[in-house]
């Protein structure tokens, strides 16, 4: 009977599943295995003991399914293997001679997800890989739903940018490691000057694609450890760590000049806009110790600033006079 290629379906980053690694000490099994995967349209990766085994499991790009020989004295401990630094989904084939229920009780609690006993049956091998490949596609499948409703829980629907709630955490982070380590943070609100116009004149899909547009330049400009996020109908929350004063205005005036030019993308055609920024800053201390002031304190005295800004013309940064000291909270 003519053998054809086993269709690979596709892993959550696009790899094909059509990779075996096949790992036994026995050179007979190995060169059985290899000839009939390859025959059967798979790349097949080697490994003689468990030191390799434990190598090949640890790359990045290591196959998602493997047949393991029970005689490498190393199976139990095929749990431990499956910590794959892309937490990839694996399917693990245990080829046994000892098929007591004791025996292959302990192999499945240990990690193994199915067992084939030698001498092997080809057709019963053929048919656990198509059983593990659709396995793997599956938790693939899982893996990108609970991403997505992850992503969903913690960004806002319309700008992709942090929702209030899990920007709230990120600032009582934020300031707890400031108590921690005594450094510095530095928070600005951001908003679109006139934005309330531009929804009156453009409409709301027009007025959405300003956030938007604007969201992705601040994003742009921000420092790989800063975050942004939206913390009112029309206000972004900066986080920017470690800064100081003059640091953040020089963060925050990129971020200006990126939302002023080029004009914003819409359904109404471009829009030249201008942004104001109000920013209050945590002071980097000698010691670590436990500011008075709390995650609200800090967005009062930042959106009081942005509506001096807005005030006196907007299209700039205005800073919060009051600091807080390492005893409490001053002018």
């Amino acid at each position: 009977m003519k053998l054809h290629a086993i269709p690979s379906p596709l892993d959550e980053e696009g790899c094909r599943i059509d990779e075996v690694l096949v790992a036994s000490p026995d050179p007979i099994t190995r060169t059985t295995l290899c000839t009939a995967l390859k025959k059967w349209g798979y790349e097949v990766t080697e490994a003689t003991t468990s030191v390799e085994l434990s190598q090949v499991a640890q790359e990045d790009d290591a196959p998602q399914l493997w047949i393991v020989d029970d005689a490498l004295g190393d199976v139990p401990r095929v749990s431990a293997l499956r910590a794959r630094p892309d937490s990839a989904a694996v399917y693990i084939l245990v080829l046994v001679d000892d098929a007591s229920d004791e025996h292959i009780q302990h192999l499945l609690e240990r990690g193994a997800d199915d067992f084939l006993v030698k001498p092997l049956a080809m057709a019963k091998l053929r048919l656990r890989l198509r059983a593990g490949q659709r396995i793997v596609e599956l938790q693939a499948e899982l893996s990108n739903v609970r991403n997505e409703l992850d992503a969903e829980s913690t960004r806002d629907s319309l700008t992709s940018v942090l929702n209030r709630p899990t920007l709230l955490k990120e600032l009582g982070r934020e300031l707890n490691r400031c108590d921690r380590e005594g450094t510095a943070l530095a928070i600005a609100l951001v908003e679109i000057d006139g934005f309330g116009g531009i929804l009156g004149a453009f409409g709301r899909l027009a007025a959405d694609d300003v956030l938007c547009d604007a969201a992705c330049r601040i994003n742009a400009a921000l420092r790989c450890y800063d975050s942004v996020g939206r913390c009112g109908a029309e206000t972004f929350a900066l986080l920017l760590p470690g800064c100081n004063h003059h640091e953040a205005q020089q963060v925050i005036d990129r971020i200006r000049q990126a939302i002023n030019a080029p004009a914003l993308n819409t359904v109404a055609g471009p829009l030249v806009v201008t942004a104001s920024f109000g920013l209050v800053v945590q002071p980097e201390r000698k010691e670590a110790k436990t500011s008075a002031a709390n995650a609200e304190w800090f967005l009062q005295r930042a959106d009081e600033a942005l509506r001096s800004a807005q005030e006196n013309g907007g299209n700039m940064i205005a800073v919060c006079s009051e600091v807080v000291s390492e005893a409490g909270l001053s002018n």
